[in-house]
């Protein structure tokens, strides 16, 4: 297992995230958005978003599915990503392959708003609390200066700046890109990947670490040894034998890091991040600690019900199929629920987020009674108006599905009122 993909209690840089995007990545760290001082966590656009426009879950270490709804979630994304990349274009003076012009994106970067469930800290794993950022104009490293990250893919891992073997003119009015920025980056689809990218840090690692960032840290920050964030992990370099000629690398150098400028970050996001900052988690306005909350053990216990309700049921013939065709349609139905407001706004009016509470009040105590009906919901009309809007929106063999197995799914909704005695009837169940 790599570094932070375990379920945290307490939210710290370098853990490992998840998208609604299905993208998963980095927590970078936490910081301040200026236009309401609300907090929120950094990580690559290409991570929260991907793809999608829209505002997303995220979860950590992923988002989980218990059976009809989210675990796990730590935030949403703010905004629909677009300014988390920009285009710019290049002239090169004398590079490698001879002058000419290149272009992508100088950043690949967003943020999420923290939800307040688990207490955060901006103490990273082995380098210690980040203290802001360099001052406006400063990058807060020269050609040569000592890093340091931590990511989920690779842990914590030191590098140093490269320079650049070229120079640049023509960029933002004639300016030349100071000479350890790069101005070439790959390939990639914006739309689905990370994009190409140009002007960033090219990092090398130091002895003992192969890489200094690999798949899974997209996200992570860099910071200088004065712990400052001084760049964002975007992507890496695969070292081949032209890189290792250009930047006269050791031969145990494998991969090399790329992160964009600190400072163009904060700019496009409006954001800030400050010295030694944390925060406890608040609900309803008070304070809990999550190391032993009520809310992380509450979780912790609804998963161990869960999974001894599985175990159960795989036991038993009926139970085995009906895990078989829950596994095969969950995320289709949770995708449905959570993107498509014509079955998201059914949810809601058939009032699902409530029994399913119920259901799952049941799993923890197998006698708790579900009710028959709910502000004149019925558990029966809950079931057949969801059957009827999933049917619509949904593929065929999810069509399929709900056909064969609603007729049952309505006689346990009409006659058992707690797991108890569902249980029973799966154990005795005869298909005639």
């Amino acid at each position: 297992m790599s570094f932070g993909e375990d379920h945290r209690s307490k939210l710290v840089p370098g853990i490992k995230i998840e998208s609604d995007s299905g993208e998963t990545g980095t927590l970078g760290c936490f910081a301040r958005l200026k236009s309401d001082n609300s907090e929120v966590f950094l990580s690559a656009r290409h991570v929260l978003f991907a793809k999608k426009r829209r505002a997303l879950d995220v979860g950590q270490p992923d988002i989980s599915c218990s059976w009809c709804c989210k675990c796990h979630l730590i935030g949403k994304t703010v905004g629909d990503g677009r300014n988390g990349v920009n285009h710019v274009d290049v002239e090169f003076v004398d590079p490698v392959d001879g002058p000419g012009t290149d272009d992508g994106s100088e950043i690949d970067c967003a943020i999420a708003r923290w939800n307040h469930k688990r207490p955060f800290s901006n103490d990273i794993f082995r380098i210690g609390m980040i203290a802001g950022t360099p001052p406006p104009g400063d990058f807060g490293v020269v050609v040569g200066s000592d890093v340091e990250k931590t990511g989920s893919g690779t842990g914590h891992t030191k590098g140093v700046i490269l320079e650049t073997p070229f120079t640049t003119q023509n960029y933002k009015g004639g300016q030349n890109i100071p000479r350890f920025l790069i101005a070439f980056g790959g390939t990639g689809d914006p739309e689905v990947d990370a994009p190409k990218t140009v002007n960033q840090f090219f990092i090398m690692p130091k002895p003992g670490f192969p890489k200094f960032a690999d798949d899974g840290d997209s996200g992570a920050v860099v910071v200088n040894s004065q712990k400052q964030v001084i760049g964002l992990i975007t992507t890496v370099h695969e070292v081949t034998p032209n890189t290792r000629k250009l930047f006269n690398l050791p031969a145990d150098v494998q991969v090399l890091g790329k992160a964009n400028p600190i400072h163009q970050v904060l700019t496009a996001l409006n954001i800030e991040i400050p010295a030694n900052f944390s925060r406890t988690a608040t609900t309803h306005g008070e304070l809990i600690d999550l190391q032993n909350n009520s809310l992380f053990e509450e979780e912790q216990r609804l998963q161990e019900h869960i999974a001894a309700l599985r175990l159960q049921l795989e036991a038993l013939p009926l139970g085995r199929m009906l895990l078989q065709e829950m596994d095969t349609h969950r995320r289709e139905v949770l995708r449905l629920v959570n993107q498509n407001r014509r079955v998201g706004v059914a949810w809601q009016r058939q009032r699902g987020p409530a029994f399913a509470a119920h259901c799952f009040k049941s799993f923890r105590e197998p006698d708790h009674t579900v009710p028959k009906e709910i502000e004149g919901i019925t558990r029966s009309c809950v079931l057949k108006t969801m059957a009827e809007v999933l049917k619509t929106h949904g593929s065929e063999p999810l069509r399929e599905m709900i056909d064969v197995r609603l007729p049952v799914l309505l006689r346990s909704a009409n006659e058992f009122d707690d797991l108890k005695s569902f249980l029973s009837y799966v154990a005795n169940f005869q298909d005639e």
